[in-house]
């Protein structure tokens, strides 16, 4: 991709790392279905591994021990800690073989460890046993609806999508109220292309809990919206999006495509950028974030009239300046860039922090990063931009709890890897 008149956006890509390395450059989501990262842990010391029978136990002790059993295995499910669920759900199908609870449990456990066939088998077979009225109370994927959600979530895991379809169903018609059975159900809708029930699913998921679902659902919802002809509802489900999981890959390039679409060039080049900045020029969408980038640069230069104009053009500036290791000269265009921005990115601030700091200001720098970070505090660009600031300052232990603090936030952040830190 060489085209002098885009040089800024790839400058930039530069900047930030090496050259890009393959990707697919589409801008869907793709779903991580079943992903497993489960850390080994030793069963608890429950009450009911102490015991072959049920009858082992003192009467007075197996309420007490089912209550125990359900809170830790639910501990562990959250915790997406599969095998030790399996372990204690397997356990607990044998001391009370009759009760519905443990079955649901092995089932989410198993779907959780990938072995879609048995959670089946063990949803259908929680569908036959009976609930139990003991403590805890029940939670909706433990109850009557539940062996229908597990079943078709499994279903679903293994693309047998009407399957899928026909359990959630069920599902949401035993609990119409249950915004994770609709929500579930809406997600089966899209990735099975039936995008225009999606929209109508999610909406009512929403409808019935507007926290429901992940950064990934708002990510199809959005799409689903835009199907419609409801632009402004998708960028609102994309921002949504991001506010949830702000440094998932995909989700800015996603934005920019939607803002480009709205005609909000300037804000649309700020996401495209984004996703380079935060995933570098290796990420997936690095090659079609370079390309609408560039796009965006060529339609602004040959518009006058286009809004934010001056402001875009300050920016590229500033990037080719920095590039060409014009530090000084490209604080000059960041600085005019900041006094005119009406953008909530931070991106022209970030930029000028930058420049000051590969001017040799590092003093400035860190006011500038400062007073970012005071509106954005969680954003981890300028936090480990702060950190350089705060080394070519001699403060080397508070740049090393700077670096802490934007590695807890976002761990694989490229320029946190070993051979960015050399």
């Amino acid at each position: 991709m060489q085209i002098p008149r885009r040089l800024p956006i790839l400058a930039f890509a530069l900047l930030l790392g090496s050259i890009a390395g393959p990707g697919s450059g589409k801008f869907e989501l793709a779903e991580a279905q079943g992903q497993v990262a489960e850390k080994p842990e030793s069963v608890p010391p429950l009450r009911i591994f102490a015991v072959e029978r049920l009858k082992d136990l003192p009467s007075a002790e197996r309420d007490p021990a089912y209550d125990e059993y359900v809170r830790t295995v639910r501990s562990a499910l959250d915790a997406s800690n599969y095998t030790t669920a399996l372990l204690m759900a397997e356990k607990a199908c044998t001391l009370w073989p009759r009760w519905r609870r443990p079955r649901i449990h092995r089932a989410a456990a198993q779907l959780g460890l990938q072995r879609f066939g048995d959670a089946i088998t063990s949803a259908r077979e929680a569908a036959k046993r009976k609930a139990d009225k003991k403590s805890p109370t029940p939670r909706p994927d433990e109850d009557e609806t539940a062996p229908a959600y597990w079943e078709g979530l499994a279903f679903y895991r293994s693309q047998r999508f009407d399957e899928a379809l026909a359990a959630l169903e069920r599902a949401c018609e035993k609990s119409p109220r249950w915004a994770e059975a609709a929500r579930a159900r809406a997600e089966a809708f899209f990735v099975a292309g039936r995008v225009e029930e999606a929209g109508k699913e999610y909406a009512r998921a929403l409808q019935l809990d507007p926290d429901v679902g992940s950064a990934r659902d708002d990510s199809y919802y959005a799409e689903a919206l835009v199907a419609r002809g409801d632009l402004n509802g998708a960028i609102a489900a994309m921002q949504r999006a991001l506010r949830r999981a702000p440094y998932d890959p995909g989700l800015h390039a996603n934005l920019g495509r939607l803002l480009r679409q709205e005609g909000n060039l300037l804000e649309a080049y700020y996401q495209f950028t984004l996703e380079l900045l935060l995933h570098g020029v290796r990420g997936s969408y690095a090659p079609k974030a370079l390309e609408q980038a560039g796009e965006i640069l060529d339609i602004v230069r040959a518009d006058e009239k286009q809004p934010g104009r001056h402001e875009l053009l300050m920016v590229s500036a500033g990037l080719g300046l920095l590039d060409e290791e014009r530090a000084h000269r490209a604080v000059h265009d960041l600085e005019h860039a900041v006094r005119i921005t009406r953008t909530a990115t931070g991106l022209p601030q970030l930029l000028l922090g930058e420049a000051l700091l590969r001017s040799g200001n590092a003093e400035r720098a860190r006011q500038q990063l400062d007073s970012l970070l005071r509106l954005e505090p969680d954003f981890v660009p300028a936090l480990v931009l702060l950190a350089e600031a705060l080394r070519a300052l001699g403060e080397r232990e508070q740049a090393k709890l700077t670096l802490e603090h934007a590695s807890s936030l976002f761990p694989t952040y490229w320029k946190l890897s070993p051979e960015q830190q050399r």
